[in-house]
């Protein structure tokens, strides 16, 4: 096998296992298939390395994206009812928008309420996911709040939290200001909505 045919499969192997990783709190049956079969091809590749005489370095540096979906729906494109149920209306935010209630069917366990809102084109440009009852002790909530940290680690986004705080996680994305992301442990009312834990996603289409 030659350097080049390795470094394909490992790209391969990458982008099978991004593509179909869930957000946390999410069970997809995809993912642990592929995640076993890109075990399986790892060793293959390890057995084919062993054939070769020149020592190579297989480190591969992956770009890291930016952040395009979010419960398998597509941010800038009208609600993909393949993707998620709607249920109801809600408050929108801004004059023009729209809001609608949602049952995503690849829905995180860590949330029971969806709310997608909609811009004056027709297409999803935030997404509020949020738990309307007690979320437990402090501990439980910042731990939820370092399984998305570590899930959006694979997106082109950086840290603006308020390090003295880690009942609450902010991100950015890196190159401008496109995208804001925020999660919090802290009880809190907005729009319609009484939450104990929530997920805000805003993508600024400027």
């Amino acid at each position: 096998m030659t350097i080049k045919l390795i470094l394909k499969t490992l790209i391969l192997i990458f982008l099978f296992s991004f593509t179909f990783a869930g957000e946390p709190g999410t069970s997809d049956v995809k993912e642990k298939t592929y995640i076993e079969n890109s075990e399986e091809k790892k060793s293959e590749i390890k057995e084919e390395e062993k054939k070769v005489m020149v020592p190579i370095d297989t480190k591969v540096t992956f770009p890291i994206n930016p952040l395009r979906s979010l419960f398998k729906q597509n941010f800038a494109e009208p609600i993909n009812s393949q993707v998620a149920n709607i249920l109801n209306v809600c408050q929108p935010i801004n004059k023009n928008h729209s809001c609608i209630v949602v049952e995503p069917k690849n829905a995180s366990s860590h949330f029971n309420n969806y709310h997608y809102f909609i811009n004056d084109h027709k297409n999803v440009n935030a997404i509020i996911a949020y738990l309307d009852k007690r979320v437990g002790n402090r501990d439980y909530c910042r731990s939820l709040i370092n399984e998305w940290q570590s899930y959006f680690k694979n997106f082109s986004l950086k840290d603006v939290s308020n390090q003295q705080d880690p009942d609450i996680l902010s991100l950015q994305s890196i190159n401008d200001d496109s995208t804001d992301i925020q999660l919090s442990c802290y009880p809190e009312k907005f729009a319609d909505t009484e939450s104990f834990f929530s997920l805000k996603v805003v993508i600024d289409e400027k």
